[in-house]
């Protein structure tokens, strides 16, 4: 499971300064993923650091997911269905 400190030192963040800050986007984040139906392990690091980074840093009045991730976190869901059709 992709941690808060793993995606902080994806966008190079150091120390607890903007733990308050960014929580909540990465809970955004992995709740978004998780309701479209991608898994634990399908979610990496690098997607959820993408989607950290479009709320964090969005243009006042629109906090959109970029093109990018949408097209990754879409990945990711068909990588865990795909994973799950096997296993029926």
């Amino acid at each position: 499971m992709v941690t808060l400190a793993e995606v902080k030192q994806a966008l190079g963040v150091s120390g607890t300064d903007l733990d308050a800050t960014l929580q909540p986007h990465f809970d955004a984040v992995m709740a978004y993923l998780k309701a479209g139906g991608a898994t634990d392990e399908t979610i990496t690091a690098g997607l959820v650091m993408q989607g950290v980074r479009d709320l964090w840093n969005y243009t006042p009045g629109s906090g959109k997911f970029s093109q990018t991730f949408e097209i990754m976190a879409n990945q990711a869901a068909l990588r865990a269905r795909r994973v799950e059709d096997e296993t029926i």
